[in-house]
């Protein structure tokens, strides 16, 4: 029997457990006789409730961790003997992490021990910025050098268009690297008419769903508010009522989200918003919505794709070594024509950015046949792993 646990390092958003629940749901629908665990520091495990997977959770970072040395090596410790704990209970054959190497507080140190070189180790290694994404393979190669595989949850194709050629060719030449394709759900367009009900989403109104992806910040890990994305929005809610009367909101904030006063204000004055913490089925909402606001969370990114709705997308700094990812990936979608990208660093007109958007509704959506068929890597990411 293949026991393999899954060690997720969230901070403040689900990109990470939402990206292993679905490469660990692979893997037990290919091989039956597998068994999953996961440890994880993310603050909600929905994803995996769902899938009834066990899980153990560790303390997530946050900003007094991140500012309070003692506080964050006292955590480190009680995460990495919760961790022991259960790899010894577990026994596990592989270790899949999916992780920012060069985070010092949620890098297990434990596994650089010389008594689990026994244990395979794999890494989820998704693209950040690309100035530092490869470069990370030797400024942080003591930390690279214990894992037995590294899955890269993109396509060749993608990261080609992504990377310089002396940077893809670097990745591609490393016999430790597999190019998996995107991890990510594909539609369930059975579902659509229930949800579409339980929302009282109308074709002839404007629907138009905001996400916040998990909602969390740090703002000592310098990890943007996504509550500046609803401010900006209800700036120009009066505006938006005059042009599109029957316009419809949807506001999923995310289960991470912070600021309940916010969010009772805008339920007492504006009743055009409906607002949820989290729905499982977001991607279906997405398809359903004439428009899309969001940041751009590697999840987002693919899910906007897979719905085929037109976005604005609104990238948040999420504190990377060496740039915006968010950012790079947002421009690398706006190629395509199918999303507008909104910049908050330059405090343009989000009003303006917004009503010039809506009219083009109709021609982004149109853009989406540029794409070519794109392909889920969740399967093959697991068939890496069990093999």
């Amino acid at each position: 029997m293949k026991k393999i646990l899954f060690y997720t390092a969230n901070g403040v958003g689900l990109g990470h457990i939402r990206r292993s629940s679905l490469i660990a749901k692979a893997i037990l629908e290919t091989d039956k006789k597998s068994e999953v665990f996961f440890v994880s520091m993310c603050k909600d495990a929905t994803f995996l409730d769902e899938l009834k997977i066990p899980y153990k959770k560790l303390i997530p970072v946050s900003d007094k961790i991140i500012e309070d040395y003692k506080e964050n090596q006292r955590c480190k410790r009680l995460n990495e003997k919760k961790l022991d704990e259960v790899i010894k209970k577990f026994k596990p054959n592989k270790i899949v992490l999916d992780i920012h190497v060069f985070a010092n507080f949620s890098f297990p140190d434990l596994l650089l021990l010389e008594k689990y070189e026994s244990i395979k180790k794999i890494l989820i290694y998704r693209m950040t910025n690309k100035k530092s994404y490869v470069s990370n393979f030797d400024k942080f190669k003591d930390k690279f050098k214990i894992f037995d595989k590294i899955i890269i949850p993109h396509s060749k194709e993608e990261m080609i268009k992504t990377l310089s050629k002396k940077d893809y060719k670097k990745c591609a030449k490393n016999d430790i690297i597999s190019f998996s394709g995107s991890i990510y759900r594909k539609l369930d367009k059975n579902i659509l008419p229930a949800l579409k009900k339980s929302y009282n989403l109308i074709d002839k109104n404007l629907n138009i769903t905001i996400a916040l992806g998990g909602g969390g910040e740090l703002k000592k890990g310098l990890c943007e508010t996504p509550a500046t994305i609803i401010l900006k929005f209800l700036a120009t809610c009066d505006d938006l009522l005059k042009l599109y009367p029957n316009i419809k909101i949807v506001l999923v904030t995310g289960p991470l989200f912070r600021y309940k006063k916010l969010l009772e204000t805008i339920k007492k004055h504006i009743s055009i918003i409906k607002i949820v913490k989290f729905e499982k089925n977001l991607m279906e909402l997405f398809s359903l919505s004439d428009l899309v606001i969001s940041p751009v969370g590697y999840n987002a990114g693919n899910e906007i794709v897979e719905a085929k709705t037109p976005a604005l997308l609104v990238p948040l700094f999420r504190g990377d070594d060496n740039g915006n990812e968010q950012m790079e990936r947002a421009k690398n979608l706006e190629k395509f024509g199918f999303v507008k990208v909104f910049n908050l660093q330059k405090g343009n007109d989000f009003k303006k950015s917004l009503l010039m958007c809506i009219p083009d509704i109709e021609k982004m959506k149109k853009s989406f046949k540029k794409l070519q068929n794109i392909k889920s890597g969740n399967i093959k990411a697991a068939k890496i792993i069990l093999k």
